[in-house]
């Protein structure tokens, strides 16, 4: 009896290229996760800092019953609108404390609030074009 041992040949490549397989799927997965997250992350900092002017708009709904756009109205005080946060002027310091990826939060004199998001993504490129 011999014992002659069949060397196995040519299976690192194949193994290699299921390695790189998995992680080019897994990149991609976690690439669009984290699209998502981001995505998120900016609509929940427009919410938080909505918060303020929504409690205000509330306050006042609760005090005279109805908010009314129109300011000769005897009835019930006009809602005075506000702007908290604005970062609508030119260069990429924000002002009033406002967010990274919130550029205004308003509320009109009809009780809306509106949030409007800012054109930058992260810090290092922002501008205002």
């Amino acid at each position: 009896m011999s014992n002659i041992k069949n060397k196995q040949q040519g299976s690192f490549f194949a193994e290699i290229s299921a390695v790189i397989a998995c992680i080019a799927i897994l990149t991609l997965i976690g690439s669009q996760y984290m699209t998502t997250m981001q995505a998120r992350a900016q609509v929940s900092e427009a919410f938080v800092l909505s918060q303020p002017l929504i409690d205000s708009v509330n306050e006042f709904y609760a005090s005279y019953g109805k908010i009314l756009a129109n300011s000769t109205a005897t009835d019930a005080g006009n809602y005075d609108a506000l702007d908290m946060y604005d970062n609508s002027a030119s260069g990429n310091t924000p002002a009033d404390k406002a967010g990274r990826f919130v550029q205004d939060v308003v509320s009109y004199n009809n009780g809306v609030v509106e949030a409007r998001m800012a054109v930058w993504f992260n810090d290092s490129t922002a501008s205002n074009n």
